[in-house]
């Protein structure tokens, strides 16, 4: 029986389903054909707007595990796709919930790199989005703290990208915005 804990096994058994799904991806524009490998594996998070912007909760409070890992994806060297994989206890595995092409991989494969360059020593790090704001982040945590550094957002969100902040400062950020809340 598959654990249902996140393992090296765990990519091991999504694999023969990536391959499905490498059948739909499109040839890269110098003609070479579909080579998709799994070069990293990241926990989501999120957090709700309205926990980000009440101060009186503390971080561990707020931050939500979704149970999914995010897999980026890279084809012929690049990251251009990712899937969200989760424990399927019914069917006791791990399966695929979504495969997409998309600019994010880059942008988090950018903020892994800037993480390898500028922080030093062991660093747990978890995927970060905050659907309110269509932002997504990456969380470190390490004996300096928990730190954020945002690698995807709106142009009209004025928070820099690729900027590491304390959690405090994040957050502090949101507190003059008022979160999205919905078409009338």
């Amino acid at each position: 029986m598959p654990n249902e804990n996140f393992t090296v096994d765990t990519i091991k058994t999504v694999l023969p389903q990536l391959s499905k799904l490498a059948s739909r991806v499109k040839k890269i524009p110098n003609g070479k054909e579909t080579k998709l490998e799994i070069s990293e594996a990241i926990e989501v998070c999120f957090i709700n707007a309205s926990d980000l912007i009440n101060t009186t909760k503390d971080y561990k409070d707020i931050i939500k595990l979704t149970g999914k890992w995010h897999l980026q994806i890279k084809n012929n060297e690049v990251h251009s796709h990712f899937a969200r994989i989760s424990y399927d206890k019914e069917k006791a595995k791990w399966q695929i919930n979504s495969f997409f092409e998309s600019a994010i991989p880059a942008l988090i494969n950018s903020g892994l790199n800037w993480i390898s360059k500028n922080i030093k020593g062991d660093v747990t790090l978890k995927l970060l989005e905050i659907p309110t704001y269509f932002l997504t982040a990456l969380i470190l945590e390490n004996i300096e703290g928990v730190r954020v550094l945002v690698v995807h957002k709106p142009e009209s969100l004025a928070i820099e990208s690729f900027k590491l902040y304390t959690f405090n400062d994040f957050r502090g950020f949101f507190q003059s915005i008022k979160p999205i809340q919905g078409v009338k």
